[in-house]
């Protein structure tokens, strides 16, 4: 964004803060600004300033960013999300990782156990076996 990109959205905003739809109208959609000054004149007989604000903010970020007020802060607040959802998917699906990772060394460790005691039992139980057979 340049210095005169800048220039021309604080005017906008200046714009906005008298009339709301002026940002519109700078860009040169006068139907769209109209509507805009319309409803900022409905909300804030209505609502007040807060009212006022809202659609003056409506166009503004229409105007700036392609998108009304409520959509971009939809779209942010549904990034937000994803991404926040993706994270937590991933720090489990690690953590699932690393638990079925350990629980197949712990099984492994287990059956070395079961299979050494195996072989010192049947070393034990060979051992006079062949010493039977050897006094015989």
């Amino acid at each position: 964004m340049d210095n005169s990109d800048k220039a021309l959205n604080g005017a906008k905003l200046v714009g906005e803060a008298y009339l709301p739809g002026s940002s519109l109208l700078i860009d040169g959609d006068i139907l769209g600004g109209g509507a805009y000054a319309a409803a900022g004149f409905v909300a804030g007989r209505f609502f007040g300033l807060p009212g006022k604000l809202f659609v003056a903010g409506e166009s503004f970020t229409r105007s700036v960013a392609g998108k009304g007020l409520v959509e971009l802060v939809a779209d942010t607040a549904g990034k937000a999300v994803k991404g926040a959802t993706e994270k937590v998917q991933s720090k489990v699906s690690r953590k699932s990782e690393v638990k079925q990772s350990k629980a197949r060394d712990e099984l492994k460790d287990v059956i070395r156990e079961v299979m050494l005691e195996l072989s010192q039992e049947t070393k034990a139980t060979r051992t006079p076996a062949k010493k039977v057979a050897a006094k015989a």
